[in-house]
């Protein structure tokens, strides 16, 4: 098995930059954490997962946006869906994700609470800008995707 990092990431997010990648895999090796997160603040995070952090500021879980409770739900920090993981680490807490949420789902989401919860290192790095967040689909997202391409040029 493939021993190092290795990126997870969305299928359906176009505008993600290599340079965000990049500072996520810096982050990965600064910290020597089994799991970074992908984060970005938006006041428009319906449908998002929030990042809940402790008192500290400290990483705790993720929360899908239909599992939020109502304090949840007013977080702005939401998950981008780009992790930076030790490969080892993230198939040890594949083992352990349960589908024990609203939707009855297995969600690739609790693999950080799961290694927190191991006392690995995981932390929440805000390095990406929201619209590299955007997911496509429908006609309108792929217009408004097309649109920040067209300011990027």
């Amino acid at each position: 098995t493939h021993d190092g990092p290795v990126l997870v990431l969305t299928g359906d997010t176009p505008l993600l930059r290599g340079s965000s990648l990049k500072a996520l895999l810096d982050q990965h090796r600064q910290h020597h954490a089994a799991c970074v997160v992908g984060t970005a603040d938006t006041e428009d995070n319906e449908g998002l997962g929030r990042i809940v952090r402790d008192a500290d500021g400290n990483f705790l879980r993720i929360t899908e946006h239909k599992d939020c409770t109502p304090e949840e739900l007013k977080i702005t920090e939401i998950n981008t869906g780009c992790f930076a993981y030790d490969c080892k680490s993230l198939f040890e807490a594949l083992d352990q994700v349960r589908p024990d949420n609203n939707q009855g789902e297995y969600y690739l989401t609790d693999c950080a609470e799961i290694l927190r919860k191991a006392g690995k290192t995981v932390i929440a790095a805000p390095e990406l800008d929201i619209t590299e967040a955007m997911g496509v689909n429908t006609q309108e997202q792929l217009a408004e995707v097309e649109r920040v391409m067209q300011e990027r040029a």
